[in-house]
């Protein structure tokens, strides 16, 4: 028979043993991989980064945010230079930074394993068609905009809107910057006649689809207030500039599109900003119109539809959806449309990829979770939500769904996973707002200790 005292040692021990075999397990298991790389003759640099590992495990939720940050800037200045290995090393590098959040995040692991199943599963559908390494491959690019979210929403600090905005234009800064050095240096990219900018990144659109939304968080800015407004009036101007430069019509119309949302959202009763927005934009759209690139890339819609762009899209669509055709109900599977089998190119249109490549299922699942966000952050107003991150969230997907009318959004990395950093941090922002104060009840926390709004999505 054990006595009280050993048996609260024995428990005491247990505890103890608990506590130390995760550290035990991390630093044995490195020991482990040091020593295996210095008889396998690894160099230097490489042993050093296995040490250094559980530093990484014991820090990297802790700085999760400011490395996705870090990650994100990188990105977007290697994109026309990094070619495929730095752009899967990227995503790695999210996704790892992603599951050091979820070991702490106790209802989002089965939430992503499912996505990931499903990412994988169809990208194994199409392997033997299409290549495993185009279809794992953009399993993998998809899953680190999961990565991006759940880092976003999951990581511990503080979001708030001043921050997530300045992040934007960040990470769009100094492409932008290259991409009007291009223009006024005459290097950018022909094409139908017309000099391109690219900036850092890899082709125009993308480029352009990132200006946008610059553009956007520092409209936000500079209508929120601030101490440094000379400086959002700068950017706003150096990103718009570089969008025109871009020479991309969708983009030039998505940023139309998440202005006019962002007023309408954000300016509630006070119709004077809505008005004196929109007489900016009117000044906007006909500077750029008439300006040498606006006319020469609005005319190649003017002469019908057989030899432009325009032309070439229905066209492409129409092989697409016959793609489609052949698997309606699950598509295709991922990387289907951009390995070079169904188009040589990639259709430009992100409704009938997603039909070619994941179905009526994939399609309908996307389309429901951006109807569910705008709903939710709508709802989130009447909880008193600010106002202004309910409209930048609000924007900025309605944009992105009208630019996916006609490019490659989802395809566009750098920009579609800072649009899935400004979504989750909006989103963060809106349910973290404290509940209006409220009659308390037996028990309950006095009204003027507000309680916090946590939802779990």
């Amino acid at each position: 028979m054990t006595t009280p005292g050993l048996s609260s040692a024995v428990v005491s021990a247990r505890a103890a043993l608990a506590d130390r075999t995760v550290p035990f397990v991390v630093v044995g298991l490195t020991a482990a991989l040091v020593g295996a790389g210095w008889v396998g003759g690894l160099p230097s640099v490489v042993l050093i980064a296995f040490a250094t590992l559980p530093l990484v495990i014991v820090f990297g939720y802790r700085v999760a945010l400011l490395g996705l940050t870090v990650i994100l800037v990188l990105r977007a200045l290697v994109d026309s230079s990094g070619g495929p290995t730095i752009s899967a090393g990227v995503a790695a590098g999210v996704i790892g930074l992603s599951v050091f959040v979820l070991v702490r995040s106790p209802s989002w692991p089965v939430r992503v394993l499912v996505i990931a199943l499903a990412l994988f599963a169809s990208a194994a559908a199409g392997s033997a068609t299409y290549g495993a390494a185009e279809t794992y491959g953009e399993a993998v690019r998809v899953l680190s905009l999961v990565a991006v979210a759940v880092v976003t929403i999951n990581a511990p600090g503080t979001v708030t809107f001043g921050r997530v905005t300045g992040v934007v234009q960040l990470i769009g800064v100094v492409p932008a910057l290259v991409a009007l050095l291009q223009f006024v240096t005459g290097t950018g990219t022909p094409s139908a006649g017309v000099l391109r900018s690219t900036g850092t990144l890899s082709q125009a659109n993308s480029a352009a689809a990132l200006f946008a939304l610059c553009a956007i968080a520092t409209f936000a800015r500079l209508l929120a207030g601030g101490r440094r407004k000379w400086l959002d009036g700068g950017l706003l101007v150096v990103f718009l500039v570089a969008l025109v430069t871009t020479a991309s019509v969708g983009g030039f119309l998505t940023v139309l599109v998440m202005v006019i949302v962002y007023l309408l959202v954000e300016a509630g009763r006070r119709m004077h900003r809505v008005v004196l927005g929109m007489l900016a934009i009117v000044v906007v759209v006909a500077a750029t119109v008439n300006s040498e690139i606006g006319a020469a890339r609005f005319s190649e819609f003017s002469g019908g539809t057989q030899d432009n762009s325009l032309g070439w899209r229905f066209q492409a669509w129409g092989k697409v959806l016959a793609a489609w055709h052949e698997h309606p109900v699950f598509g295709n599977g991922l990387g289907a449309t951009t390995s070079g089998i169904i188009l040589k190119s990639i259709p430009h249109n992100e409704y009938v990829r997603m039909l070619a490549e994941v179905g009526l299922v994939g399609l309908a699942a996307v389309s429901l979770l951006a109807v569910w966000y705008a709903v939710a952050m709508v709802r989130r107003l009447g909880t008193g939500a600010p106002r202004k991150v309910v409209a930048l969230g609000i924007a900025v997907l309605v944009g992105s769904m009208v630019n996916a009318v006609a490019a490659n959004t989802m395809l566009y990395t750098v920009a579609f996973m800072a649009t899935v950093y400004v979504l989750a941090a909006c989103w963060r922002m809106a349910r973290e707002t404290p509940l209006p104060d409220a009659v308390p009840a037996s028990g309950a926390a006095p009204a003027s200790e507000p309680v916090r709004h946590r939802v779990t999505a």
